[in-house]
């Protein structure tokens, strides 16, 4: 007998059941009357524009994906001189302090500016101009090692990192660059070159510890950028102060200027045209250039 104390679960769930079976059943019929009407022609008619506008929404995508993909290629690229520019020099100068401090090795940069590029964009137009410094851009290219990096840091101003490059080294590279420059003659107009000049400055980072560190503090990162940027700028500085187009290179010692002299004696290079100067005595420069906002 049963127990009155008790619910009758076996009927408890029925009015809900029967509810949603209801729904679900006109659902059907209604969908089923839909069907009916629509007729043969009307449902291949609704399937047909229902996967013509898929293949719109796909083209559309399709067109989409493409052009941010052409954006991202050309995103870090100056647009005068197809270099790489200044967001991808910060990029590659962080990624090569941090290699350097992992494996112990040395990394140099040196920066470049062309001299007297104002009276020619006065004089001539800034379509002279452009052909400078496109010019410039060509030379470095083609001059540089496979493993140095080159970008246009803004203006005038030209950077090129030199992975696993001592300063005698970097100071070679830079001579020879200035070499093909001196005799670099660029057509402004029909007829008319003028010759190119530019001011070249190096320093290079060497890691302070005698072993190899994994890790490195973000902020100790940025100030080590920050010297070997300085040096190199402020080295170039002094370049375009001389005017005397000589490669100046920022020392810390004397020893390292008879390195680099026995260096490039032994390259058969002349030492004439490469200045060591101590880094204290290095003109600062008032105004750097900036990442735009």
């Amino acid at each position: 007998m049963p127990d009155p104390s008790r619910p009758e679960t076996g009927h408890i769930h029925q009015p809900d059941i029967a509810t949603r079976e209801d729904r679900i059943q006109a659902k059907t019929t209604e969908i089923k009357e839909l069907y009916d009407l629509l007729g043969p022609i009307g449902r291949d008619r609704t399937i047909a524009e229902r996967e013509a506008a898929l293949e719109e929404d796909r083209a559309e995508l399709e067109e989409d994906n493409a052009e941010l993909e052409q954006k991202a290629a050309l995103h870090g690229k100056d647009g005068l001189t197809g270099l790489d520019d200044r967001y991808r020099f910060d990029e590659g100068l962080n990624r090569e302090i941090q290699s350097a401090i992992r494996t112990g090795q040395k990394v140099s940069a040196f920066f470049a500016d062309i001299n007297n590029l104002k009276p020619v964009n006065d004089q001539y137009g800034h379509i002279a101009g452009d052909q400078v410094i496109k010019a410039v851009a060509d030379v470095l290219s083609k001059r540089l090692r496979s493993t140095d990096c080159v970008y246009r840091y803004g203006g005038d101003e030209f950077a090129v990192l030199l992975p696993e490059t001592d300063k005698a080294s970097a100071a070679e590279v830079a001579l020879r660059l200035l070499e093909g420059i001196k005799n670099l003659e660029v057509e402004i107009a029909e007829g008319q070159k003028i010759n190119i000049d530019v001011a070249l400055g190096v320093d290079t980072f060497k890691p302070d510890q005698k072993k190899p560190q994994k890790k490195v503090p973000p902020n100790a990162v940025k100030q080590y950028e920050k010297k070997l940027v300085d040096g190199a700028d402020h080295a170039m500085y002094e370049s375009k102060r001389r005017g005397d187009r000589k490669v100046v290179v920022a020392i810390d010692s004397e020893a390292e200027k008879f390195e680099i002299g026995q260096f490039l004696t032994q390259k058969g290079l002349s030492t004439a045209d490469v200045v060591p100067v101590n880094r204290g005595q290095l003109p600062k420069a008032t105004s750097l250039p900036k990442l735009p906002a």
